[in-house]
């Protein structure tokens, strides 16, 4: 059993570990970054923010981006890995693909997401899935 997510779509509750590491993902790149200043005691990430704060910064957006995703996703999970890589694409500091590889744990149940994400100054251009699955452990 994943834990109970409300959906931003018709689909309504997710519940299995995969689909709601999944959509805690894209929520994270779907979000405006003013939202987190309208509820400003919730820490809400907002990729395309991160994004644009580092841009021709790709050490600098790596380590943002793994740090704010650890803390977002620690929010949900007992256990969280995270691992992010970055490049220019053609040597345009403003063309930026991220490949997000997540590991998670959440009592004996393991998931693992992996992503990758072409974007446009900080705005979403593709994602691709690489890898989105769920084991049971134990």
């Amino acid at each position: 059993m994943g834990i109970m997510l409300a959906t931003l779509s018709s689909a309504g509750w997710s519940n299995s570990l995969p689909k709601t590491l999944d959509n805690l993902l894209t929520y994270a790149f779907l979000t405006d970054v003013e939202q987190s200043q309208i509820v400003p005691a919730i820490s809400i990430v907002s990729m395309p923010a991160i994004i644009q704060r580092n841009l021709g910064d790709i050490p600098g957006l790596i380590d943002d981006a793994t740090r704010s995703l650890e803390t977002y996703f620690r929010n949900t999970f007992d256990e969280v890995v995270i691992n992010v890589t970055a490049r220019e694409i053609d040597n345009k500091p403003e063309r930026v693909n991220l490949v997000i590889n997540i590991g998670i744990q959440h009592g004996v149940n393991t998931a693992k997401l992996v992503k990758s994400f072409s974007t446009y100054k900080g705005k979403l251009q593709e994602f691709i899935i690489i890898n989105n699955t769920g084991e049971q452990v134990g």
